[in-house]
């Protein structure tokens, strides 16, 4: 189930990806564990700027997909 898509007008992908999270688990960002302890954050700003590529991890309770500067958040 696709929970949330890539909002216009924000310019960094894993910021993005954490407040998506913290907004669906109903918590503040900084309540959050940092997302560079589940994966290399530079990586996917590079992915996320690059045509016909892909990322899928995990944060919390949540698949992640980054794909050609689209953020897909879904629910496990």
């Amino acid at each position: 189930m696709e929970r949330c898509r890539r909002s216009e007008g924000i310019q960094s992908i894993t910021v993005e990806i954490v407040q998506k999270v913290a907004t669906l688990e109903g918590k503040e960002v900084t309540d959050l564990p940092p997302l560079n302890q589940t994966i290399d954050i530079e990586a996917v700003e590079r992915v996320a700027q690059t045509k016909d590529t892909r990322i899928e991890f995990r944060y919390l309770d949540y698949e992640v997909v980054v794909a050609d500067g689209n953020v897909t958040i879904n629910d496990r």
